[in-house]
């Protein structure tokens, strides 16, 4: 059973393991949303 479902693992994954090419739009907006979601962690990090 194991080697059965091994085998359709195999079969069914893409014969080349090469994540998505993507590019962003805007990448100073991510990295500002970026660091807008972690700076309270950076600062709860600071403060211990």
């Amino acid at each position: 059973m194991l080697d059965d479902l091994a085998a359709d693992l195999v079969r069914t994954e893409p014969a080349s393991l090469v994540g998505p090419s993507w590019e962003l739009t805007d990448r100073d907006d991510a990295m500002r949303q970026a660091q807008r979601v972690t700076a309270p962690a950076r600062s709860l990090a600071r403060s211990v």
